[in-house]
Formats: structure tokens, C-alpha cells, sequence
């Protein structure tokens, strides 16, 4: 907790929640800009750090919140800021529930902050974030996943176009990404987009009016960090896997999810979540190789993956077409 006053206000909060004494202690920080602090929790006296907690609390980070490229892009192309997200927790975890057939962590309270946000508290996961090994692993998992939040269809948003182009004005017109701005500008001459901002803009805009409306629910977030791999507690499973992270929840686009994949995948991860994919009868958006390059710009403006050089963004494979072409 950021204060002695402030450790033990929460101590009393959840002691009083649960009628008996509890312990705290915080999770390493994951990022600076995390819009998080995480504490594990365990209730009862004496309790020792070698065991599993009980809980985990989540609680907001404010300075971070109002900060994060993410979460400024995040209010202005879907229109939902941090706290409107997180405004209704319980229905946020429902939500996640009833779209995913991976697991959930389960909510077992929600806390209203000082400054109006909520703190959540969720039951103890065990487990850890998938490594490359194990991601391979996992695909058929994370296929059945993407598949039922894309079957469950949302009507797509009529201004989108322009609340793309107008944010990502926005942020490439910031003095900080003046190397940024250098790099699009190259990009928009290399493929015939123009040269500086509004034309390559304009040639966004229009892309994205003729792009498919063919939207789903997405966590424009998703990092492996998200995952946790854990033991099952159901004989037929050896492990679980459990997305913990949902507090970015949206109607999106279904070629976003499949433009952030290919930054997660190697090749052969591409190729192999694909295949799983198409075993249920659904297939990758036809128009990605069109909209692929809007979405990059994006996604990065977004900090999605924490990437500083565009030049680098803009440069990575675009696996999912290989595939295509291939198969």
C-alpha cells in the first residue's frame, strides 16, 4: 500500500468484510504504467506467506490511469474510460463468463475507492503465465476462446472509422512522438499513402469505411501476462487455463484480434492456432491484409506490447497471410 495509514484502512476494510483478521501483501508491479496494484490476501491470524492466499485485491492505480496511452485511446475510440468500465464489476465478470469457455477468476467483492474507482476482490488463482513452450500447447484453448468471443456478434459501431483517424491524429501530433510521426511518414511514402499525417489518415479512413463489419467482444489488451496455467481441480484436466484480466472488455472489431495475434505468435504458433481455428468452421476476416496496417497504427498507439519505435512495429511478419497463401 503507498501508506502505513492507507495498509491498515484497507487491513480493517477486509477484516470487517470477512468478520475475521487479515494479511496483506503486494505482487511485484509488472509494468510502471500498470493501472493496477495487486496484493494477495489471506485471511486468519498467523498466517504465513508460504502458503496459497486466499484472495487477490486489485486495486487502481489513478496517477497511471489518467496517464496511460492505453486507456486515453482506449475512452476515445470505444467511448468507455477506465472508471466506466470498471463502474460495474460484477456484471463485467458475468459478461466474461458467459463469453469464454476458458476459466474466470471468481468475484467475491467489489469496494468503491476515494476517488470513485473500484477495488476488486477475486478468489486466489494458482498458476503462473504460459512461456513460449507451453503457449504451443495451449492452442486449442485459446482457438475455442477467440471463437466464441468473435461468434457472439455485436453490431459494429457506425463512427468508428472516424474515432480511429481522430485519435490516432491525436497521438501522433503529440511532441513526444515526433520520431513516431518521422517513421509513419516514410511508411505512407513507401506504400503510396501520401507523405504527412492527413493524407496517410484520409487513406485510413477510407480502409476502414470499406472494412468488414464483422465485429465480436476482444480485450484489445491481451498479453500473455493476462494467462495463468494452473493445476485443474477436475480429474479429466491436468491444468486450466484462466484469463484474469478483463477489465478492457469491448465490441471490437474481429480483425483487431487477429492483427494483435500475430504480434503474440511465432510462425509456427500462427500456423498452428489457425488449423484449430478452422476446425470449428470459422476462418480468419478476409479483409486483414487490408486493414492490417490501420490496426497496427492502433494497436501501438495503445501501447499494447509496450513497443516505443514504430519503425519496428510496422516491420514485424504478418504471419496470418503466409498461412493463407499456403493452406
Amino acid at each position: 500500500m503507498q501508506t502505513d495509514k492507507h495498509h491498515q484502512a484497507w487491513l480493517k476494510r477486509l477484516g470487517d468484510h470477512f468478520a475475521q483478521p487479515v494479511r496483506l501483501a503486494p505482487l511485484p508491479q509488472a509494468f510502471a504504467d500498470s493501472s493496477h496494484s495487486l496484493y494477495r490476501v489471506w485471511l486468519g491470524k498467523g498466517v504465513s506467506s508460504m502458503q496459497s492466499p486466499d484472495f487477490v485485491l486489485k486495486m487502481p492505480n489513478p496517477a497511471a490511469i489518467d496517464q496511460a496511452d492505453f486507456w486515453q485511446g482506449f475512452a476515445a475510440v470505444f467511448g468507455s474510460g477506465f472508471a466506466q468500465q470498471t463502474r460495474d464489476l460484477s456484471a463485467l465478470y458475468q459478461r466474461a463468463q458467459t463469453l469464454t469457455p476458458l476459466a474466470v477468476p471468481k468475484l467475491e467483492a467489489v469496494f468503491a475507492t476515494a476517488q470513485g474507482e473500484s477495488a476488486s476482490l477475486t478468489r486466489f488463482v494458482p498458476g503462473q503465465p504460459p512461456d513460449a513452450a507451453s503457449v504451443s500447447v495451449l492452442l486449442s484453448d485459446l482457438a475455442r476462446h477467440f471463437v466464441a468471443m468473435h461468434q457472439t456478434s455485436v453490431a459494429a459501431m457506425p463512427d468508428w472509422p472516424q474515432r480511429v483517424c481522430d485519435w490516432l491524429r491525436r497521438f501522433f501530433q503529440q511532441p513526444a512522438q515526433a520520431e513516431n510521426l518521422m517513421a509513419l511518414r516514410g511508411f505512407g511514402a513507401q506504400h503510396g499513402l501520401g507523405q504527412d499525417l492527413s493524407a496517410i489518415l484520409a487513406q485510413a479512413h477510407r480502409v476502414l469505411q470499406k472494412a468488414s463489419p464483422d465485429w465480436g467482444w476482444s480485450l484489445p489488451d491481451l498479453r500473455w501476462d493476462q494467462f495463468l496455467l494452473g493445476p485443474s481441480q477436475i480429474a479429466d484436466e491436468a491444468m486450466v487455463l484462466t484469463l484474469v484480466d478483463w477489465d478492457a472488455l469491448t465490441a471490437a472489431p474481429i480483425a483487431l484480434d487477429w492483427v494483435l495475434l500475430e504480434y503474440l505468435f511465432n510462425p509456427d504458433q500462427a500456423r498452428a492456432f489457425v488449423a484449430e481455428y478452422r476446425l470449428t468452421g470459422a476462418d480468419l476476416p478476409a479483409d486483414l491484409p487490408s486493414v492490417r496496417w490501420v490496426y497496427r497504427l492502433l494497436l501501438f498507439s495503445l501501447n499494447v506490447l509496450g513497443e516505443g519505435s514504430l519503425h519496428d512495429w510496422l516491420q514485424r511478419p504478418a504471419h496470418f497471410d503466409a498461412i493463407d497463401k499456403s493452406q
